[in-house]
């Protein structure tokens, strides 16, 4: 009697949460004179930054590009809990046609402070004493904090000046100590790994002859462990090679598949498990499939699927949220968020469509929410430097919606109290023949923290979180039925 009136209890506390939480947030960022597209969003704490690459004309654009007639960079805002906007801070060439490339990527420091990396365009040049002239780009980084209360300290590094570099941005990742850009130089015919040692603000260079790899078509890289991996065609294009670097930038291994996919996403499973997003084209029609692949061993499995992945990132070892655009079914400008799980099929899917809104990237937050960033198209010409084309949203919705079966009768599901917890958490099925049996716990963004296997399964199990860092955990909890069930967990 007295279990059911708990579980009771328990019950009403949770639709109680769930109605204050229910009501995704949506707004828009923009300035008056200056055209924003929302490519990255982190955050830190109870903070989120946003990166959009601007556009600003002044005046008006004509048609073709004309030194002077516009400035271009990236624009970063902080925002609260609530997307309302803390500070914004715009990086631009100061002018002129040519000079910096927007950025479309960044990463966070321990120390707080934010690496984004980014190209300047030099224009054609001629190079190595020869008639040969090409259009020169060479990698650069900005350094800059958000947080502190004092307007932002903005450092520009440059990596190096040689005139005939041709790059391009591929990647980019950080560990405590370093931010790694990994850029493709087409005309030296390499790539390029930077280290920008953050104690002494120094790069460390090291560079990739290209012998098997082709030099055109996609790169994508993952990080794994101390090591990483750079994914792109061969140069006959009839297949997939993949290097593995260690973390000096000294490539450990070689891989080839006969794969014609050209992908566009890759993340890190388990393991040496990667899934891989391509496109192929069969029978003169362009698919889109899911592969996981094993470097080791090759495929081992391949999926075809009728939606149109736009990005994907982890919720743990075998779970992912994707976010997509089901082209067949959906209006134009809406898109949906889903959680692919082991079988790599779709579950949970919520659909969102808000006015000329075109996502870009999804992240799961600090504080357990996901995060969409993208653009919002208003116009299709360049027409006033008073009303640009394109503007940058932000869409945050609960993570529950990813981890809940919204199908499923919410008594035969489990409960967790108390949530937030300082010291222990109960969990508890809510019919007597299911048993939990085994448990995982992983950080906001997938990494695997610990994980416990329970010798007589119960239908209740005291978990100790004292140990933890206040935050936003993911715990896995194994039945006896052989079903997992995801629960976001919040340590005070």
């Amino acid at each position: 009697m007295i279990i059911k009136k708990y579980i009771f209890l328990i019950l009403l506390l949770e639709l109680i949460l769930i109605n204050l939480n229910a009501q995704e947030k949506y707004v828009i960022l923009y300035n008056n004179d200056t055209a924003i597209v929302g490519t990255e969003i982190i955050s830190y704490k109870d903070k989120i930054v946003v990166l959009g690459t601007s556009f600003k004309f002044d005046p008006p654009y004509s048609g073709t590009p004309i030194e002077g007639e516009y400035t271009y960079g990236s624009r970063l805002f902080l925002l609260d809990a609530n997307l309302n906007i803390l500070k914004e801070q715009q990086f631009t060439n100061g002018g002129g046609a040519y000079g910096v490339i927007p950025a479309y990527n960044m990463h966070l420091l321990d120390t707080e402070e934010i690496i984004i990396p980014y190209s300047i365009n030099k224009g054609i040049v001629t190079c190595d004493n020869s008639n040969f002239a090409i259009h020169s780009k060479q990698v650069e980084a900005i350094s800059v904090n958000m947080f502190s209360n004092i307007n932002p300290n903005i450092e520009f590094h440059t990596i190096n000046d040689l005139n005939c570099e041709d790059q391009e941005i591929i990647n980019s990742f950080t560990n405590k100590n370093y931010s790694v850009t990994i850029s493709n130089d087409k005309y030296r015919k390499q790539i390029e790994f930077r280290w920008l040692n953050k104690n002494n603000i120094s790069f460390q260079k090291k560079v990739y002859q290209y012998k098997n790899l082709s030099q055109y078509g996609n790169i994508l890289c993952a990080e794994k462990d101390q090591s990483f991996f750079v994914f792109g065609s061969d140069s006959t294009f009839e297949s997939l090679l993949i290097l593995k670097f260690n973390s000096d930038g000294n490539i450990i291994s070689e891989y080839k598949f006969p794969i014609k996919s050209s992908f566009k996403k890759i993340v890190n499973k388990s393991g040496d498990l990667f899934l891989l997003i391509g496109d192929e084209y069969v029978a003169n029609n362009w698919k889109q499939y899911i592969y996981e692949l094993n470097p080791l061993i090759g495929i081992v499995r391949k999926v075809q699927i009728t939606n149109s992945i736009v990005d994907i990132t982890p919720i743990n070892e075998t779970e992912f949220a994707i976010l997509y655009k089901n082209l067949n079914t959906d209006p134009l400008r809406a898109f949906r968020i889903a959680k692919l799980d082991s079988a790599l099929t779709f579950q949970n899917e919520k659909i969102y469509n808000y006015n000329n809104s075109v996502p870009n990237k999804i992240k799961i937050l600090e504080n357990g929410k996901i995060a969409v960033v993208g653009s919002v198209y208003t116009k299709h010409e360049y027409t006033s430097k008073n009303n640009p084309y394109f503007k940058t949203f932000v869409l945050l919705d609960n993570f529950d919606i990813l981890l809940e079966n919204r199908n499923l009768n919410p008594l035969k599901k489990l409960s967790i109290y108390p949530n937030p917890a300082k010291n222990e958490i109960i969990i508890i099925t809510k019919d007597e023949e299911t048993k939990i049996q085994a448990l995982a716990l992983f950080s906001s963004n997938g990494n695997k923290i610990l994980s416990t296997k329970i010798n007589t399964p119960s239908n209740e199990y005291f978990f100790d979180v004292s140990d933890l860092s206040s935050g936003i955990y993911i715990i896995q909890i194994e039945l006896n039925n052989g079903n997992k069930v995801n629960k976001k967990i919040i340590k005070n």
